[in-house]
């Protein structure tokens, strides 16, 4: 219980720290594995830092996925994935916590830098995550953080992700309106040919 309580209040002090922004998260996306509700679901997280990190910003992502339910505790690198341009990220990470308030932190390994402009890619597995029951479009809460919990990049707009919406039904004839539509066509082609014909 005390590690829960522990894990919220650092979630929810660096959510305050978060106030002033050095920087800019750009390319921003969330990606589901499972658009229906109640679903294990991959979550693929990806942006471009401003900033580089690593040292005291250590933070390579903390956030908040509203609408997803994780399994709670510690997680390893391997299971979790952070990608830089393509490559996984080798060594243990300082931090990695899942909360079952659908909240992740991530610490970089230490002595691992990530230079500005990079493009960083977070993989959490399907049994760490499930879609919630209630169908809808979400934004995340992300960020990269100094090991203090203070802001270092942040997005503008945060990136959104949906699951469990019908998609658009696209409109179709039934099966009588096609016979009528074929019954219809059939006839304009025979009064076609019929005048064709009288006039040659």
């Amino acid at each position: 219980m005390n590690f829960r309580l522990a894990g919220f209040a650092a979630i929810a002090a660096s959510v305050v720290a978060s106030a002033a922004s050095a920087g800019t998260l750009t390319n921003t996306s969330v990606t589901l594995s499972s658009s229906s509700v109640s679903s294990p679901s991959t979550v693929t997280t990806a942006y471009t830092i401003e900033t580089a990190m690593g040292g005291g910003n250590s933070n390579i992502l903390i956030a908040t996925y509203p609408g997803l339910a994780f399994v709670n505790g510690t997680c390893t690198n391997g299971e979790v994935t952070v990608s830089v341009g393509g490559t996984p990220i080798v060594g243990a990470f300082q931090i990695c916590v899942l909360f079952s308030v659908n909240s992740i932190q991530i610490s970089l390994p230490a002595g691992v830098t990530v230079p500005a402009g990079s493009n960083v890619s977070v993989f959490i597995p399907n049994t760490r995550v499930s879609t919630g029951p209630t169908a809808g479009t979400y934004s995340a809460n992300i960020r990269t953080a100094q090991s203090t919990g203070a802001t270092v990049d942040a997005p503008a707009p945060a990136p959104t992700y949906t699951f469990g919406v019908a998609p658009t039904p696209v409109p179709t004839m039934t099966e009588w309106a096609m016979i009528l539509f074929g019954t219809i066509l059939a006839g304009g082609a025979a009064l076609y040919i019929q005048r064709r014909k009288l006039i040659a």
